[in-house]
């Protein structure tokens, strides 16, 4: 971690979710697909991205022990795997199971590239973690694995207690003690991707923005340009001009001013 992430008094952060997908053709074993929804399959293939190669090895150790399946754990790109999945179930090379961001499920489930599950009553879902794995047609094409959610790192070093509204991070931005060493005007006291919307999306929707209407199911309903998604993204601007630095895996960056929204 570098050490000018380290004198960063907060930082927005993101705790990562992904979905077990089960494939809908898999690799083949001899001539005939495999199913890892069979009892008769002996081995599947479990694909993740290398950050989860953990995760998978202690799931694949239980997973062996409870059905007497040996998992084999293939590591890759992940967003490069779903985009190939298309020729390789085709081909066979497909992994029986793979790790996916939940905003992959719909569209892969709905164009055949996945098996349909059904979710035990021990899945531990909820009605809104089971919604994140179910496509438009009903249908749930895979289990929730990690659940996302935003959060605020903050150095206790630095701040003795965590900054509760808005109005105490821009107090701190305002100590010469988090200015950024070589650029006049600079801080540090609270680092934001505010140019990507997922972060971004936070202000607006908390201000009355909202992508679709009627609980995200009414796509003729567009909510980014009200007022309160102005307001969302006025606030934000309103950081730059005001000296936000930006913090992506713990460097400091400037971001592209052609992509800050204007008034």
């Amino acid at each position: 971690m570098s050490t000018k992430f380290m004198k960063s008094a907060a930082v927005l952060g993101t705790a990562t979710l992904a979905s077990l997908l089960l494939v809908a053709c898999g690799s083949k074993t001899a001539d005939k697909p495999a199913d890892s929804g069979s009892s008769e399959a002996k081995e599947i293939t479990l694909y993740v991205e290398d950050q989860y190669k953990a995760f998978a090895e202690t799931a694949a150790k239980a997973y062996e022990k409870e059905a007497g399946v040996k998992v084999t754990i293939k590591t890759g790109d992940q967003m490069g795997g779903l985009d190939n999945l298309s020729l390789d179930n085709q081909s066979g090379k497909a992994a029986d199971v793979m790790m996916a961001p939940y905003d992959r499920v719909g569209s892969l489930g709905t164009d055949g590239q996945l098996s349909e599950v059904k979710l035990s009553d021990g899945a531990k879902t909820d009605d809104t973690t089971k919604s994140l794995v179910t496509a438009a047609d009903g249908k749930v094409y895979g289990a929730p694995a990690v659940i996302e959610s935003l959060v605020m790192y903050y150095n206790k070093d630095l701040v003795k207690d965590a900054p509760k509204t808005f109005a105490d991070l821009e107090n701190l931005a305002k100590d010469s003690k988090y200015a950024f060493a070589g650029e006049d005007g600079k801080t540090t006291a609270f680092l934001a991707d505010w140019t990507n919307f997922y972060y971004a999306y936070g202000l607006l929707a908390g201000n009355g923005g909202y992508v679709f209407g009627q609980n995200g199911k009414d796509a003729k309903d567009i909510g980014l340009a009200n007022d309160g998604a102005i307001t969302g993204i006025n606030y934000a601007k309103s950081w730059y001009e005001n000296g936000l630095r930006y913090a992506r895996y713990g460097r400091s960056w400037k971001p592209n001013p052609n992509s800050i929204p204007r008034r």
